[in-house]
């Protein structure tokens, strides 16, 4: 799941950073150029935080990136529920996408917690025995 994270935000990340106009016109309300390089750092950063997770491989390391996903993840879904104004008019495909994008962020995060989680517990009930 780390590495569809690290898939998705790394393609955005790059997208917005190198045209944020192109990625406005699929976004679902206006993104001026400086706000989509902003979001293609933040981006970016998040593919990179998540590649090192992949690389290092020690979930006790890498634990944060994993549990901020799931906060984000539901604040990035509620954004068009809160700014519905901001939505461009005809732009259902772009908000159902975007919440797509959101709610995987969330997933992701909940699994890589999960899977975690319960390899911990086998290797305390193997442990045990």
């Amino acid at each position: 799941m780390a590495a569809l994270e690290l898939g998705v935000a790394g393609l955005l990340g790059v997208a917005l950073f190198v045209s944020p106009p192109a990625v406005s016109m699929l976004w679902p309300w206006n993104l001026t150029p400086l706000v989509g390089r902003m979001l293609g750092v933040w981006f970016t950063s998040l593919a990179a935080a998540y590649g090192w997770a992949l690389w290092d491989g020690d979930w006790r390391r890498t634990w944060p990136i994993f549990w901020q996903a799931i906060p984000t993840g539901l604040l990035l879904a509620m954004l068009p529920l809160f700014h519905s104004g901001d939505i461009r008019v005809g732009a259902q495909g772009s908000v159902a996408l975007y919440l797509t994008l959101a709610l995987a962020t969330t997933t992701g995060g909940c699994v890589a917690v999960w899977r975690a989680r319960y390899a911990r517990m086998a290797g305390l009930i193997r442990g045990a025995s």
